[in-house]
């Protein structure tokens, strides 16, 4: 399987290529317009071949591609690899706009290609295990970072999208309610929450840009109990008076416990005619259309 990569930032050399170098099954090809990076890439990857720009990379007939540059190259990258008929993967967000991901969407499916976006924690075990809960009364999710206040849109579509997704994950259905809540200055996002309502249920993300640490947790209310996921890896079960941890074992790969490399494994799978795990087309757009209504909802609170 010929496989490329756009883009060979952090999220590409940190999470990406180790798995897709570790594949037998995959002849890697890589793209990227800093030489430097391109030929160490390279040679620490093995990648069969090189090339400066989004052009040259799919010139090689790929099956697959991954795009992990910078947000604002998505729509373009992704456009290229639909229309050259190739399984296009894009770290997300697909696009920083509602519209331009709805346009995207609509692009694979008219080409019936595979377009999948990474969202790694639908596929992380922990995750997975509190996915497992039947019509959850309460979800809470947090993500926190420390100091880095930002630009609305930015903050939304890059970062608290993983909320937002998880959300709409663990919710199960299409929300009735939406509540938006945050402190925008002078242009700059210091914290969000977001509370989406269906049927007596509720799922309640937030996100502090100036708090002290970074910090992820997650919990589930339901069965009985409540489940809790730090930092995408320690779980605690709490029944009564009872608290149950549990953490992956100190041999335990990072890109497994947070659910890339099963995201990726699926992919792939896909890509080779297996059955999809990947949210769907429509669930994938939800997920853009709702960090939309974010910002506009916190641009409106601002009075932006």
């Amino acid at each position: 399987m010929d496989v490329g990569v756009i883009g060979l930032g952090d999220i590409a050399t940190k999470a990406y290529l180790p798995l897709l170098a570790a594949r037998p099954d995959v002849r890697l090809h890589l793209a990227s317009r800093d030489e430097r990076r391109r030929q160490e890439a390279a040679t620490r990857f093995h990648a069969v071949s090189t090339s400066e720009d989004e052009t040259g990379l799919l010139a090689h007939g790929l099956d697959a591609v991954f795009v992990t540059a910078a947000t604002s190259a998505h729509p373009r990258l992704v456009t290229a690899g639909l229309d050259a008929g190739a399984a296009v993967h894009v770290d997300k967000p697909l696009a920083d706009t509602g519209a331009e991901a709805r346009s995207l969407v609509e692009r694979a499916r008219s080409r019936d290609v595979v377009l999948a976006v990474g969202f790694n924690r639908r596929f992380a075990p922990a995750y997975r295990r509190l996915a497992a809960v039947t019509d959850p009364p309460l979800v809470l999710m947090h993500k926190h970072r420390p100091d880095r206040p930002d630009a609305v849109r930015k903050v939304v579509f890059d970062d608290f999208i993983h909320v937002v997704d998880t959300l709409r994950w663990l919710l199960g259905t299409a929300p009735t309610s939406i509540d938006v809540a945050g402190l925008v200055v002078d242009g700059q996002l210091h914290h969000v929450l977001l509370r989406l309502g269906a049927g007596g249920r509720h799922a309640i993300g937030t996100m502090d840009r100036v708090s002290g640490a970074t910090t992820e947790s997650l919990e589930v209310h339901g069965a009985g109990g409540t489940l809790v996921v730090h930092d995408v890896a320690r779980t605690e079960e709490r029944r009564g008076d009872s608290v149950q941890l549990e953490r992956p074992g100190d041999w335990e790969p990072t890109l497994r416990t947070r659910g890339f490399e099963a995201m990726v494994d699926a992919f792939l799978a896909t890509v080779g005619g297996a059955r999809p795990e990947h949210p769907t087309l429509d669930d994938l757009l939800a997920t853009h259309l709702l960090c939309e209504t974010v910002v506009e909802r916190l641009e409106a609170l601002s009075g932006a």
